[in-house]
């Protein structure tokens, strides 16, 4: 495993993501949320194979406190915890507010992780600073001030969530992003690379784009994507074979090279894909030759169409 430091702190370049472990996620995802003892087997495999990092967010289920069970037991080195939040309060709450409601929501995630700090606390949604562009920050430098928080920051969803970051100089000190094979665009703007010489750590989540990467000929049909990345799939694949690797291989080890990255963050369903996906992090680099043959071949594709077919919820989903 490699590691980087954040604000003194040991960190995995892979991040354990738990989403999994409250909510039915991703599409190729059919087994559902795991029990209670498979996340903790989740949990104890990731610290035990050397991942020093966990994501989690307070609407994540009962993440949280699956987490908060497993910390409350566990005796090895203590791991670099990243939590998000959203607020509820409306765009003409005054300071005083949100940062209450930030306070509280934030001390609730506190209890249930069992811990009296979080060393990453972000935004979860990049709307709530642009609707408290001057108290959201205020709330935030308040809770580091306290000792809440180590670090904080903002998950962003696309390259125009950016912009965040240029307001509050000093104060952001992480990012969390989606990026992968097929959604380049915040490597391919130069927006990654930006953000870490700004000093900013930079966490990449979406990495096999919600399982998209996998799914078979029929499961594209039945969702829609067909028409969408269909075509990409087969180009895709078609580029791995060329480098003698699987897909899987292929888009962790093209993300895990992008300049300006931290760490991954990594979902799993069981404590084997754990270890899968800490095999996966070793794969060798692709050749240049291929690093430019996919930046032809890989075309663009309906970001924002994609991502509305994978926000139904699971249940609904054919």
């Amino acid at each position: 495993m490699e590691y980087t430091v954040i604000n003194g702190k040991k960190v995995s370049r892979i991040s354990l993501g738990t989403v999994q472990l409250g909510l039915n996620y991703g599409i190729a995802n059919n087994s559902g949320k795991p029990r209670e003892e498979q996340s903790l087997e989740i949990l104890s495999t990731a610290l035990n194979c050397g991942i020093t990092a966990i994501d989690t967010a307070s609407t994540y289920g009962n993440s949280e406190k699956i987490i908060g069970e497993f910390l409350q037991g566990y005796d090895g080195e203590f791991p670099f915890i990243t939590t998000k939040f959203k607020l509820k309060a409306a765009p003409d709450a005054t300071y005083t507010q949100v940062k209450g409601e930030l306070e509280r929501t934030l001390s609730s995630s506190l209890r249930n992780l069992k811990i009296d700090y979080v060393d990453c606390l972000l935004v979860h949604n990049p709307a709530d600073i642009v609707a408290h562009p001057d108290s959201l920050p205020a709330a935030l430098e308040e809770v580091k001030k306290q000792g809440l928080a180590k670090v904080v920051g903002i998950s962003i969803a696309n390259p125009a969530d950016v912009e965040s970051f240029t307001k509050v100089r000093g104060l952001y000190g992480a990012v969390q992003l989606p990026a992968n094979i097929l959604d380049r665009r915040l490597i391919e703007s130069g927006d990654i690379e930006l953000l870490d010489e700004s000093g900013i750590n930079v966490f990449v989540r979406s990495v096999f784009f919600q399982g998209v990467l996998f799914l078979d000929e029929s499961k594209l049909c039945s969702t829609g994507l067909k028409s969408l990345v269909g075509g990409q799939l087969s180009e895709l694949k078609d580029l791995a074979d060329a480098e003698n690797m699987s897909v899987a291989q292929f888009a962790l080890s093209y993300i895990r090279d992008t300049k300006g990255v931290k760490s991954l963050v990594l979902g799993a369903d069981n404590a084997y894909q754990v270890k899968e996906n800490i095999q996966l992090f070793n794969t060798p680099s692709i050749s240049d030759t291929t690093l430019q043959e996919l930046k032809r071949r890989l075309r663009p594709i309906d970001i924002l169409r994609v991502m509305q077919i994978l926000s139904v919820p699971k249940s609904n989903k054919a």
